[in-house]
């Protein structure tokens, strides 16, 4: 199950208007416009439904839709990174780097309530507004060229070549040997490491479900953590 980007589950549901979505993905530094798809910044369970804005505990309004390629998608969805808000902008978190801003951020209250107004006529000044009220890149609208961003008014970068979707990833089985006698039973050594590293992430916000499939990542995760830090965890000071 995807987290939510605050652990403030007072956040509503609002009905409003659909706005323009990013034609990029959204993380930092991908490029991806072949494979986007719509993702729910809070969970349709949190917010009853498919809901394209929230209001936050605070009275603020925000969007709640983006586009994501399928990777990164993924990626949310095995809660192996997760979008978190804080101080009212959105972050991309993973277990190993530290968050990064990301590339598009959804609209405010402002938006929300420019889309809202009836009869609004639209025209290229119109779209150029609104576009510099998303204060984002890559937001582009239908009266633009789908190849210009609407807020710098530079060339987007050209789309990665087509490729072959990706195969099912093959999958082998690792074993290593570990002491069994009546002094220590590795087996179980391991299992209870793995258990207290599952905790430990799920404690930081980085749940990775449950059953023998996500101890690999359990794992990795562990190692990765300790080759970023080994030289302050051993460090004699």
């Amino acid at each position: 199950m995807t987290l939510s980007p605050s652990e403030d589950r007072r956040s509503e549901g609002l009905d409003g208007p659909h706005y323009p979505l990013n034609q990029i993905c959204f993380v930092p530094g991908c490029m991806d416009r072949k494979t986007l798809q719509r993702h729910h910044f809070w969970r349709k369970s949190d917010v009853i439904g498919d809901k394209w804005w929230v209001k936050l505990s605070d009275g603020e309004i925000r969007g709640n839709c983006g586009r994501v390629c399928a990777h990164h998608h993924r990626d949310l969805t095995d809660n192996i990174a997760h979008v978190a808000y804080h101080e009212g902008q959105f972050w991309w978190k993973d277990i190993i780097s530290e968050p990064l801003l990301l590339d598009w951020q959804p609209p405010g209250e402002a938006v929300y309530e420019e889309l809202r107004e009836p009869d609004k006529p639209s025209g290229k000044d119109d779209d150029l507004a609104l576009a510099e009220k998303l204060g984002a890149a890559h937001a582009l609208l239908p009266s633009h060229d789908p190849d210009v961003c609407p807020t710098c008014l530079r060339k987007l970068p050209r789309p990665k070549e087509e490729r072959s979707p990706e195969a099912p990833k093959l999958r082998k089985t690792w074993s290593v040997a570990v002491p069994m006698d009546h002094w220590e039973d590795g087996a179980e050594v391991i299992d209870t490491l793995l258990r207290e590293a599952h905790t430990e992430l799920n404690r930081r916000g980085l749940p990775y479900g449950e059953g023998k499939t996500v101890r690999y990542y359990i794992l990795t995760a562990a190692l990765a953590l300790f080759v970023t830090h080994a030289s302050e965890l051993m460090s004699d000071e």
